[in-house]
């Protein structure tokens, strides 16, 4: 009898010690989903297709006059080229037009200096290649306006921490008549709300044939002419549609050529500006490309990227972001067709228009798709991504895929250190807050955009980086979106080929883990096997020591 139960225990030990360490495996947590799916998109993932995109849509911006401000030719024949992708990766693709303020430049700015005042005469003739239209700037008259080249002075100040610190000299500013003049400016004066308003009673008293702006400051030496969104005609802020409202044109230039043409200014040299730009009311669009779930009437996932730019090639700002979207799409869209995966959730990709001139593209979305906004589980917006340091905003999570999890174990995988940032100036905060987005918008262009009341989305991410503008930096760099430096050739002053690469890859893992795809993984029948024989071992040790 002991030695019948001695054998009993033995076998109880033997099939409870397997059994043990069948119980004790870990569960499957956030980051063993995104090492998974990491080696699952390593499968399907084209790094070059991301970078041939961005290409093609920096050819398109290089093409044009007006690069690919919403709403011009650029900006059309990106959208073509966006359609085309989708539909050959299979997506089912809408397109979703609406209306909104247009502007379109039928040719490149021109600025010189004239020495003589004769026109036909070119030998003393100094042209400035920096020069740039302001977006949205009224036109010249036909054949440009030459005049004489004024200039106001600024106050003298340490650095941007000190721009309105000190008051303008009105009493130099006086001295100065600026009616019928080109009036070259210092675009810092536009940094602070009294400054700003001492030069807006100016040109209202005074009006100038044409402004110049350019950096003032020796401190912004460093900076490249900046492009931002309307500020032509009717600048995303406070003080309103000025120029637009007094009639002026605007354009800009680089420091360098702003201290060469103050020096002309003190000369009272005369200069020739010539902007021959189209202003009216036209039709933007967003494009949406839809993988369905697995199972109908399921919530879904939206995925989105802006294609419109300021007046540059805007490959970070956002050539890459597009790209890296397309890209996920036809990968996904390839392992679905090839039963890798199996979605939980759809996945809807929107490239939108118009997020330059007030997010104004996401706001027509979320006011078109109001009804089903409920039906979001999670809305990932890709915004230059690609410099030094990536960023994301952080999600409140308000459901089971928390965004905060899935893109901190992405990034874990990928190595790539990814910091928290605060901003709601990207196509993410028309879902979060759709009624004050829309305040904003309908104060700025002067429209009637019916959002109140509207609730947002929970869990809503934008994914970016810095440093992005001329004023930003990291790691002793500053950035260039906005500029030159955001073209093809520029871009690699101030990123690195494998920032670009991993970053959109971190977006990548994410929206993959968000839509929760399950994996088609190998065989696990034998653990059901093993469990078997345990519980009969089990029972027989039993029997044994009861007898």
């Amino acid at each position: 009898m002991v030695r019948e139960r001695s054998l009993a225990i033995l076998v109880i030990i033997a099939v409870m010690l397997p059994s043990l360490s069948i119980v004790c495996l870990p569960g499957a947590s956030a980051q063993d989903d995104a090492a998974d799916l990491a080696d699952l998109m390593s499968e399907h993932w084209n790094a070059q297709n991301v970078l041939d995109i961005a290409d093609r849509l920096c050819q398109i911006s290089a093409a044009h006059p007006s690069f690919r401000v919403s709403g011009s030719e650029g900006a059309d024949e990106a959208a073509d080229l966006i359609w085309s992708e989708m539909v050959s990766y299979g997506l089912n693709v809408t397109n979703e037009p609406f209306l909104h303020s247009s502007w379109t430049l039928q040719e490149p700015p021109v600025l010189f200096s004239e020495g003589d005042g004769d026109l036909n005469t070119s030998q003393d003739q100094v042209h400035f290649l920096s020069f740039q239209a302001e977006p949205y700037s009224l036109p010249t008259p036909s054949g440009g306006v030459l005049s004489e080249l004024v200039s106001l002075p600024l106050p003298e100040i340490a650095s941007p921490s000190n721009v309105g610190g000190r008051p303008i000299d009105q009493g130099a500013w006086d001295e100065v008549n600026i009616t019928g003049k080109v009036l070259l400016m210092g675009k810092e004066v536009r940094w602070n709300s009294i400054w700003d308003q001492v030069f807006k009673l100016k040109l209202n008293k005074e009006r100038p044939s044409a402004i110049l702006f350019h950096y003032h400051y020796s401190w912004m030496d460093h900076a490249e002419h900046y492009s931002q969104s309307s500020s032509g005609g009717l600048p995303l802020m406070v003080t309103g549609p000025m120029f637009w409202d007094i009639g002026i044109p605007v354009g800009s230039v680089n420091y360098s050529e702003g201290m060469a043409l103050a020096d002309l200014a003190d000369q009272g040299l005369q200069v020739l500006v010539n902007i021959n730009s189209t202003l009216g009311s036209g039709v933007h669009r967003n494009i949406v490309g839809d993988i369905p779930s697995s199972e109908p009437d399921q919530p879904y996932i939206l995925v989105g990227a802006h294609y419109d730019t300021v007046l540059t090639e805007g490959y970070l700002d956002n050539s890459f972001g597009v790209a890296t979207v397309l890209e996920i799409a036809r990968s996904v869209q390839e392992m679905v067709s090839s039963s890798k995966i199996e979605l939980r959730y759809g996945l809807r990709f929107v490239a939108f228009a118009c997020e330059e001139l007030g997010m104004a593209g996401s706001l027509n979305y979320v006011f078109k798709h109001q009804a089903e906004l409920g039906m979001i589980k999670a809305v990932i917006i890709v915004d230059s991504i690609g410099s030094a340091e990536m960023l994301m905003t952080n999600a409140d999570p308000g459901n089971d895929r928390d965004l905060n999890d899935l893109a901190a174990a992405s990034a874990e995988e990928m190595g790539i250190n990814c910091s928290y940032s605060v901003t709601y100036s990207s196509d993410h905060a028309p879902f979060i807050d759709p009624e004050g987005t829309a305040f904003n918008l309908n104060r700025y262009w002067r429209m009637t955009l019916e959002l109140r009341s509207v609730q947002g989305v929970k869990n809503v991410m934008l994914f970016h980086s810095t440093p992005l503008t001329v004023t930003e930096q990291f790691g002793g760099n500053y950035g260039g979106i906005h500029t030159v430096q955001d073209s093809r050739s520029g871009v690699t002053e101030w990123t690195h080929a494998e920032d670009l690469d991993a970053q959109s890859q971190v977006v990548a893992l994410t929206v993959l883990q968000a839509a929760a795809i399950e994996l088609d993984v190998p065989d696990n029948t034998w653990m059901y096997v093993v469990a078997a024989f345990v519980v009969a071992s089990l029972m027989l040790a039993v029997m044994v020591l009861r007898h």
